[in-house]
């Protein structure tokens, strides 16, 4: 039997490329979308693209050149567009 932990979605390493970014998290997973869904991302350069940080406490990874934000639990989620804050 399986036993199911609820836990949050760290963000761990962010590799990204001209087609897609890729988020690895704490609990083994990788999740990959296409680039284009972040418009700053996608006219970015690859210096750009790859200076990244995690914020709030892993919850989050930020592009501060860029000013782009995103948030791992909406991202799994599928809700792409929903506007949230992070302390």
């Amino acid at each position: 039997m399986g036993v199911l932990i609820n836990q949050k979605p760290i963000a761990q390493n962010v590799p990204t490329n001209k087609e897609s970014i890729a988020v690895d998290l704490s609990d083994s997973r990788i999740s990959v979308v296409p680039v284009v869904w972040y418009p700053r991302l996608l006219h970015s350069s690859n210096a750009e693209r790859n200076n990244w940080r995690v914020i709030a406490k892993g919850e989050g990874i930020s592009w501060p050149e860029l000013d782009e934000i995103l948030v791992a639990k909406i991202w799994l989620l599928g809700n792409l567009r929903e506007k949230v804050s992070i302390p």
